[in-house]
């Protein structure tokens, strides 16, 4: 497979029948809902444009396999057969080319260990190959028992809030910043939660990341344990330029405090 990274694309249903096009756009917008769940279309807006024998959806792909029947789940097949019931034919898909803001997926053939991880700017998959860090699409890694991904959309949703309110600096910084940097916050538990999922689906070891803002010193930034077995983490060098601290034992990584890097 190419190198591959995110893709515009255009989205066309014929329309078959005249129907009422407000039941047609529904059901459009609730495939839609069921693509976003599945992770095959990103973000959250999707514009519908309705013409004379056709509706035209722009939307973001994160590879150009997302369509591929093979990684559809049983909620997108379901709303696919409905399509001719109001009048609309099976969706025709035309990449229009290549979205150069976000990082190519991962084509690696096989991850040695995944990592959790987003910032408030991406769309992409919060879930990384630890060989390239490169995001995994979710449809590519075995399905998850509510044949969904509803838990880690969630979880990339709370977590760019916090990391949008830290970045802020004003409202709520404090709070987003302990949610983001604390093991025993709410969204780091919810967090490690997902990556004990995904290690029981995939069989490989999955990192979870504890942002680091601040600290006192350099010195005692390097003499930091980690938060759970308190034992010795510091990397020789950071892994994958980000990472200086890596627990194998616990699955956590962090970095030493962004203001004390040069």
């Amino acid at each position: 497979m190419n190198n591959q990274i995110m893709l515009v694309t255009q989205i066309q249903f014929k329309i078959d029948t005249q129907e009422n096009s407000g039941i047609q756009h529904d059901e459009i917008q609730w495939l839609l809902g069921t693509y976003r769940m599945g992770r095959h279309i990103l973000g959250r807006e999707f514009p519908v444009a309705q013409q004379s024998e056709q509706f035209v959806v722009f939307t973001l792909i994160p590879a150009e396999d997302a369509f591929d029947t093979a990684t559809l789940n049983k909620y997108i097949q379901e709303r696919l057969q409905k399509l001719s019931s109001v009048g609309l034919s099976q969706p025709i898909y035309d990449i229009l080319g290549k979205d150069p803001s976000e990082s190519s997926a991962c084509v690696c053939k096989e991850s040695p260990a995944l990592i959790l991880f987003t910032t408030y700017l991406t769309l992409q998959s919060p879930l990384k190959c630890a060989a390239c860090f490169s995001p995994i699409p979710l449809y590519r890694i075995p399905r998850f028992p509510s044949e969904d991904f509803h838990d880690i959309i969630s979880w990339q949703s709370d977590y760019q809030s916090c990391d949008s309110l830290q970045m802020n600096c004003s409202t709520g910084e404090r709070f987003a910043i302990r949610q983001l940097s604390s093991y025993d916050s709410s969204l780091s538990q919810r967090g490690l939660k997902i990556c004990n999922v995904i290690e029981e689906l995939t069989g490989r070891a999955v990192y979870y990341y504890l942002y680091r803002g601040t600290g006192k010193s350099h010195k005692l930034e390097l003499n930091r344990k980690c938060p759970h077995c308190e034992g010795e983490w510091l990397s020789k060098e950071p892994w994958h330029k980000v990472f200086d601290f890596r627990c194998d034992k616990c699955g956590l990584l962090s970095n030493i405090a962004w203001s004390f890097k040069p």
